[in-house]
């Protein structure tokens, strides 16, 4: 690494370096950039308001969380109301070495924000009469199928857009990796076509990346193109989004923000391949015109892209009829996360809102009644892109006059505590899961209640009891968040769970999970493979495998207290329950939970390969740990399979090692901390020292290559 300038360390600043750094790239905005002709925004005769306040008090809102310990790195800006672009800047650094900041030029990734790019797209083939938004998808997409007697059949392009198909929920494996990959969509067909639906299509609604990833298939059934030309001639093009670009190939440097790691280091660029669901690289200014698409109800500037009736279907509650909607709290719009926006519905206002998280973290907010519009991006940090949005738009409703003040912050009060009857008691205990976690709740002696967290193997207990409260939630005494109650729906026990909201004027009530009976014991062949660990073999250029963040180590687990289930953990702390008392070789996913907590789910299976059992997860495969084979010192060759899986070897330690022939490999220490990784000739972590004793290489390439391996 190269000596950085003395007055900027990579990887190290003081308060005074970040807040100077934040502003670097603003000088000269102070005056709105406008729009000439977009929209009908403002009464003849009346100046439009300038927003400065809300834009110096932005500006300073950015510089505090960039100079925060867990902050962004970067972060880019856009505020728009139906005809001008009102502000539009960029802040931090994208190269510390450097000290090189932003433009507003620069790229950003808007992750899951891409999918209102997606629905719009959707929406001009429903206008065109090229598909109908409750048809059936096989209808225009026969190749679409998934394991016999499912309902696929019945799953509609409005659910597809508005999470309510059924479907597992992502396809993760090459979703976003460190080099392109081509036939993303093509992978997903052929793996839901070995899966099975979560619930009927129709039933409610769980967050679901696969949904939209469905639609480039539909669009080139209908028009002959491909999702990027069509996308680029119907919406960018005419909203001159001319900054947005697909993760096709790389991107200059200097040009986009990169995410950094711990000492510093810029990582590499993220190939979201999934991109109509998350991946699409753009400004926040660019964002700022797709916002102007809503506000102006279809239009932007002389030229109408959606009809009327399309952009208020996409601003319409989807989620209100839907059979299983235990709070009456989701609120999914077509491609919108919520058609009520809570840190604005809290203070009587509509906002239409999407978030989308990878390495970047984006929220895009229209208030459409009120004809604003704010896109927020920023790199790491992700608990400060929707309070910065938040408040922006805040900040802009009050200069605008809609809102008397500014909202007051909720103070932590916490009711009385009240006597737990039996009932009380009853309705809490219990063992709760969500797609990610589990919770328990045991009755205590004194009528409180013991809970723990399962963290992928046990059980760990919370460390304080949890008490009845006067307005009937439970508390650990003396907290006021997070607090818990349950309700009855669609048969089960759902665990309610109230936290703070992003901004501090508000609370939310979400979903956290639906209880589970305990069944029978586990049968000996389940019991057996709770020793075994295995690992992966055919995900070799993704992001998380690449930079460290995920172990390729995939555990079983018992769930005491919940006989009949166990609990997979392909990615630590993650724990997702699978049913298995109906067979011996699957776990059935069995989870029907609305909004973000039932998503991604999965079966597994157990696959017999010549004498070992396999894991499937999704489409990630897994190999037992036991059967590795050993290398000694020496020159070995490794041939690559037909099916073009890893190969993994276990290591003695070593002085050097030299690979040849492998499109990319792996090192691993003993406990499966990555070492060193070398993809596509790119070395993306240099192995430091020798190699320690019980390492483990896995190996990739092409089906039937030879791959060279040296150990010294």
């Amino acid at each position: 690494m190269s000596s950085a300038p003395s007055d900027c360390p990579s990887g190290h600043y003081t308060r005074r370096d970040l807040l100077r750094l934040a502003g670097l790239s603003g000088l000269g905005l102070a005056a709105p950039n406008l729009f000439t002709g977009c929209g009908n925004g403002g009464a003849s005769g009346v100046s439009p308001p300038t927003y400065a306040a809300t834009i110096l008090d932005g500006r300073q809102a950015i510089r505090d969380a960039l100079a925060a310990a867990d902050g962004p790195s970067a972060v880019t800006v856009a505020l728009v109301d139906t005809r001008r672009l009102l502000w539009s800047e960029a802040f931090g650094l994208i190269d510390r070495e450097q000290c090189l900041a932003p433009t507003p030029e620069t790229l950003f990734g808007i992750a899951s924000v891409s999918k209102v790019i997606t629905s719009v797209a959707a929406m001009i083939l429903v206008d065109r009469g090229l598909v109908e938004l409750d048809a059936p998808l096989v209808r225009y997409v026969p190749e679409f199928h998934m394991q016999a007697g499912e309902a696929y059949g019945d799953i509609s392009l409005r659910m597809l857009l508005n999470h309510a198909s059924g479907l597992p929920g992502a396809e993760y494996r090459n979703a976003v990796t460190v080099i392109p990959v081509t036939g993303y969509f093509d992978q997903l067909l052929d793996s839901l076509a070995t899966q099975r639906l979560k619930y009927p299509p129709g039933d409610t609604a769980s967050y679901c990346n696969d949904g939209f990833n469905l639609i480039p298939s539909l669009i080139t059934a209908v028009t002959g193109e491909s999702y990027d030309t069509f996308v680029t001639r119907e919406i960018l093009a005419p909203l001159g989004m001319r900054q947005t670009r697909f993760p096709h190939s790389p991107l200059p440097p200097g040009s986009f923000a990169p995410a950094f790691d711990a000492l510093g280091q810029a990582l590499p660029q993220e190939y979201g391949n999934n991109y109509p669901s998350g991946g699409i690289y753009t400004t926040a200014a660019d964002m700022g015109r797709l916002a102007m698409l809503f506000l102006n109800q279809g239009r932007y500037d002389e030229r109408r892209i959606l009809s009327d009736w399309a952009v208020a279907e996409m601003g319409r509650d989807q989620s209100a009829a839907l059979p299983l909607n235990p709070l009456q709290t989701l609120a999914y719009g077509l491609g919108w996360d919520s058609v009520r926006e809570w840190g604005l519905a809290a203070v009587g206002v509509t906002a239409w809102y999407k978030g989308g998280d990878t390495g970047y973290h984006c929220r895009f907010l229209v208030v459409p009644e009120e004809g604003l519009g704010v896109a927020v991006i920023t790199v790491a940090g992700v608990a400060y892109a929707l309070p910065l949005a938040e408040r922006i738009l805040l900040q802009a409703l009050v200069e605008q006059g809609r809102l008397a003040a500014y909202p007051t912050p909720l103070g932590p009060e916490v009711p009385p505590l009240m006597a737990a009857s039996d009932a009380a008691l009853a309705a809490m205990a219990g063992i709760y899961a969500n797609s990610k976690s589990l919770l328990r709740f045991a009755i205590n002696p004194d009528r409180t209640l013991s809970g723990a967290t399962f963290d992928a193997r046990a059980w760990h207990p919370d460390p304080a009891p949890w008490r009845l409260h006067g307005d009937g939630l439970w508390r650990t005494e003396g907290q006021a968040y997070p607090a818990y109650h349950t309700l009855p729906a669609d048969g089960r026990r759902y665990l309610a769970q109230l936290v703070p909201g992003d901004s501090t004027h508000y609370d939310l009530t979400v979903i956290y999970g639906h209880d589970l009976e305990a069944g029978g014991e586990l049968s000996p062949p389940w019991l057996a493979r709770l020793a075994e660990r295995w690992l992966l073999v055919n995900a070799p250029v993704d992001y998380d495998r690449a930079d460290g963040s995920t172990a390729p180590v995939c555990t079983l687990s018992r769930v005491e207290g919940l006989g009949g289930y166990i609990a997979i953990a392909p990615a630590s702390p993650i724990a997702q329950v699978v049913d298995v008392q109906a067979s011996d070789t699957r776990g059935s996913m069995c989870l029907k939970v609305p909004g973000n907590s039932g998503r991604d789910l999965n079966d597994l299976v157990i696959e017999a390969v010549a004498d070992e059992e396999w894991l499937r997860f999704g489409s990630f495969r897994y190999r037992p740990l036991a059967s590795v084979p050993e290398l000694g010192y020496g020159e070995y060759l490794i041939t690559i399979t037909e099916a073009g899986l890893g190969e993994w070897r276990r290591l003695p330690a070593a002085a050097t090692l030299t690979i040849a022939g492998a499109s990319a490999w792996y090192l691993y220490d003993p406990q499966f901390a990555l070492l060193a990784c070398v993809i596509a000739g790119k070395t993306l972590r240099g192995l430091e020292g020798s190699v320690p004793a019980g390492a483990y290489l896995l190996v990739h390439g092409s089906p039937f290559a030879t791959i060279q391996v040296i150990v010294g």
